[in-house]
Formats: C-alpha cells, sequence, structure tokens
C-alpha cells in the first residue's frame, strides 16, 4: 500500500477520499501527519485555563479522531476524565504513549462506539471534517447517543471556506454545517471569530452547541 511522499501537499491533496484505517495507520506511522499541530490547539488551552464561567470546567469529555492525544492531554492537564477514540492503530499506539494512564484510549471507529457512562463534553478537531459528507449525519448519531441532556458539543470548525467544499479530507466545514450534522435537539450556544493563532491555512472557529433533548 502506497504512502505519498513527504511534500505531497496540504491535508486535502495528502489524503485521499476513500481512506480506511490501515491507510491513516500508515500516516502516523511515517509522520505525514499535516492535520496534527503538535501540540493542543491554542484555543483549547485558552478555554481550559481561562478564569471565571467561561472556562471549560472538568468532567467527562469524548474525542473522537483524537490522533496523537495532544488535546486529549490538554484536557487530562485541566482535570477533566477523558476517553479518546481513534479507528487508526498507530494513532492509538502513538497517544497511548502520550497519555500513559491519564486517560482511557480505545481502538474503536467513533460511530460505532459503545459507553457504559454518558459524557459532558463531545470534543471534534479534525474528526468531522474529515467524515465523507454523506457520513456526516452519523456526528449527530454519535452525539445523542452519548451525551447528557445539557452536556455539550465544543467543535473548532475547520477548514472554514475550503473549495471545493467536497474535496477531502478535509471537507470544508462551517458553523451550519455542524449544526445540521448535529440536527434537533441541538442550540448552537456560541460561535468565536475566527481564531488568530491557528496555523493552518483555512481558517477556524470555536463552536459550542448544547444538547436540548433526547
Amino acid at each position: 500500500m502506497e504512502v505519498p511522499p513527504p511534500g505531497s501537499g496540504a491535508f486535502g491533496r495528502l489524503v485521499p477520499v476513500a481512506f480506511d484505517a490501515s491507510r491513516w495507520s500508515l500516516h502516523y506511522a511515517f509522520g505525514l501527519t499535516p492535520w496534527d499541530l503538535g501540540m493542543p490547539h491554542p484555543e483549547l488551552v485558552r478555554r481550559l485555563e481561562r478564569p471565571g464561567a467561561s472556562r471549560l470546567r472538568p468532567g467527562r469529555v469524548l474525542i473522537p479522531g483524537c490522533g496523537r492525544g495532544h488535546d486529549a492531554l490538554a484536557f487530562v492537564r485541566a482535570g477533566w476524565e477523558v476517553v479518546a477514540l481513534d479507528y487508526a492503530p498507530q494513532a492509538v499506539a502513538q497517544a497511548r504513549e502520550l497519555l500513559g494512564d491519564s486517560a482511557e484510549v480505545v481502538e474503536a471507529d467513533a460511530f460505532g462506539f459503545r459507553a457504559d457512562r454518558s459524557f459532558d463534553l463531545l470534543f471534534d478537531h479534525t474528526f468531522l471534517c474529515a467524515v465523507p459528507l454523506d457520513r456526516r449525519p452519523d456526528f449527530g448519531v454519535l452525539a445523542r447517543r452519548v451525551l447528557e441532556v445539557g452536556g455539550r458539543v465544543v467543535s473548532i470548525v475547520y477548514p472554514i471556506g475550503k473549495c471545493p467544499p467536497e474535496q477531502g479530507p478535509p471537507y470544508a466545514l462551517d458553523v451550519d454545517d455542524v449544526s445540521a450534522a448535529l440536527g434537533d435537539g441541538f442550540v448552537l450556544e456560541e460561535v468565536s471569530a475566527p481564531i488568530e493563532d491557528d496555523p493552518r491555512s483555512w481558517p477556524a472557529r470555536w463552536g459550542v452547541w448544547r444538547r436540548l433533548r433526547r
């Protein structure tokens, strides 16, 4: 199975449309992961550390498509109980190496994942934008399955304005796309301005949705 060589382009040109767990895993094995910032997203760190009511207060968080686990580590350090998922074996191995016993790292397809307890937060960062467009409603199914009523979805909405939107991954994603994927029963609570220190080619925003009912 061939892997594109280093320097073959941005996320959207590096990863083919037809993509399975073994191919994602090869990208992690060879370090061909331009979507990986090599650190927690700066906006996530700010939200976890800021004082007052706007801080993300510790609870139980599910992180699908966790990759190497940088964002998961930020949640752990802020006192959260973390369950991190990825279906690429190499990503899981690297996340387990980073996180040790501080978080539960599960090798699983997020859309088939079942938990014995519900979550306060579902965190999306470069997960939903990698999901083919016809599978996006499955994200809403996942959110309804794992979140408590009153629980929240936080998405670092990216890549906003990417053209053509249907070519990916990453597929173009905006706030309305996340709302549509979640479907009925969620209300949009917050959308930030474009995140100034996101280093990638397309803009990103911080979005928060709250679950209203079952």
